[in-house]
């Protein structure tokens, strides 16, 4: 027989574990399902994984600009160390989310979760059914659907390295691969990302794009646009990446899969539970719920709604779950003025309407814009370089998007964000008093 659960929860990441915890807490019996680690795709192998890598990159990348002032000797990445480092946080991670399910009381089912009917799910050979359904089951790197993709290493795999490879090509010019390449190429590897499109972190704003692809030039990256990979060959020399459209084709010791995500489904047989999905991942209402199941509600990357695919996002989408499973009167997740970094060096960062954004929505802006350059205080940080743009509603003088390639980006944009999401006015921005010397303070100075 079925064991029954008021609400089953597929997937144990962040936009999972906020409705399991609140509806157990409120005395629901909660179980969950997970087909991988416990604690999600950010915690073991996404934004906080990387996080230690990333910050060893920072160090190494400023030290290199302090080197002719006053700053001596040349830092050296110790690779299977650092990695230590690395799984000395993401290591522990199955078991504790484990343990903490257990103390809330949460029943966790590990194994691949499919619909057999619209409340009932199959793990292996046990059924469970739930008055409530919540899928939550992230994104998975997209098939690339080419010759010899068997050779191609995942961002997962590429996070469980255990020496670094001398020299990388990375599939698509998105914000995974520009992160990977910035920590690897800092660390001494030869670096290539090939992109088919004309323009690599494409949704981006293009000037500060092209800031940060000038700086990973800087560095020895190298940039390769409308380079479609269309296979994958194991040669003596290396591995190469073949792209027929330029009759080419680039070696390294390894490549690497950057080439976008997708929404996890296809272990899921949601046929089977009347779930309706596309490409753009499980289709849902204004209040997150299935538009062809009434038991199902969904959250997090999975979910085809107007959020960006960021960990706040899944937290986001998580509480307006929870709430709407628990209370009568349903919410809505707000999406304004999401900031999005990209970890490179400089970061870049954005929020906000683009300018083409902008004008597609019949809105006239005026830009202020500038490059950081010769700002003292960079200079003096060792840091002069970097590019901003700050987009202003004309009508009502309001702060409507800015994006930055610039050092402190990932810091100064959530003081953008709080503009854009209060319509704070140029002028309410400007005449706030900020810290000195700081970033923040000079930027918004400039925004008249």
């Amino acid at each position: 027989m079925p064991q029954m659960f008021d609400l089953v929860v597929i997937g144990s990441g962040t936009a999972g574990q906020i409705p399991a915890y609140q509806c157990r807490k409120a005395g629901w019996s909660v179980a969950m399902v997970e087909s991988g680690t416990p604690g999600g795709t950010c915690a073991n192998s996404g934004c906080d994984a990387k996080w230690p890598l990333t910050s060893a990159a920072s160090l190494i990348n400023w030290s290199r600009r302090m080197n002719s002032h006053g700053i001596s000797g040349h830092l050296r990445v110790d690779w299977p160390t650092l990695m230590s480092f690395k799984r000395s946080f993401t290591a522990p991670i199955g078991d504790n989310t484990r343990q903490d399910l257990r103390r809330a009381g949460i029943v966790l089912f590990e194994g691949i979760g499919r619909f057999v009917d619209d409340d009932s799910v199959r793990i292996g050979g046990q059924i469970i059914r739930g008055h409530r359904i919540v899928i939550a089951t992230g994104m998975t790197p997209r098939a690339l659907k080419i010759r010899g993709e068997d050779l191609i290493t995942s961002s997962d795999q590429f996070l469980e390295l255990n020496e670094l490879p001398g020299r990388l090509t990375f599939i698509g010019g998105g914000y995974i691969s520009f992160e990977f390449a910035h920590i690897v190429a800092h660390f001494g590897a030869d670096v290539t990302i090939l992109e088919q499109l004309p323009r690599v972190l494409n949704g981006f704003d293009a000037d500060v794009v092209d800031e940060l692809v000038s700086e990973s030039r800087k560095i020895g990256m190298r940039i390769e646009v409308n380079s479609c990979v269309d296979g994958i060959r194991r040669e003596p020399q290396g591995i190469c990446a073949e792209c027929s459209n330029r009759d080419s084709f680039f070696v390294g010791d390894m490549v690497v899969h950057g080439a976008g995500r997708v929404p996890a489904v296809a272990d899921l047989d949601l046929e089977q539970g009347g779930v309706a999905a596309d490409a753009r991942g499980i289709l849902v209402d204004e209040n997150l719920r299935s538009v062809s199941n009434p038991h199902v509600y969904t959250a997090g990357d999975v979910a085809a709604t107007a959020g960006p695919p960021l960990t706040p996002v899944s937290s986001l989408e998580g509480v307006v779950v929870a709430h709407n499973l628990l209370h009568d009167e349903p919410r809505q997740p707000d999406y304004r003025a999401i900031p999005s970094v990209v970890y490179t060096h400089p970061p870049l960062a954005t929020v906000g309407l683009t300018e083409e954004a902008a004008s597609q929505q019949g809105i006239e802006v005026r830009v202020v814009q500038g490059t950081m350059g010769d700002w003292k205080l960079l200079q003096q940080m060792g840091q002069a370089r970097g590019r901003y743009k700050v987009l202003i509603d004309n009508d009502s003088n309001r702060i409507c998007g800015a994006h930055i390639a610039g050092p402190q980006a990932e810091e100064v944009i959530n003081l953008l964000a709080l503009a854009v999401r209060q319509q704070l006015t140029a002028e309410e921005l400007r005449r706030t008093l900020y810290a000195y010397p700081t970033v923040g303070n000079k930027l918004t100075s400039k925004v008249r």
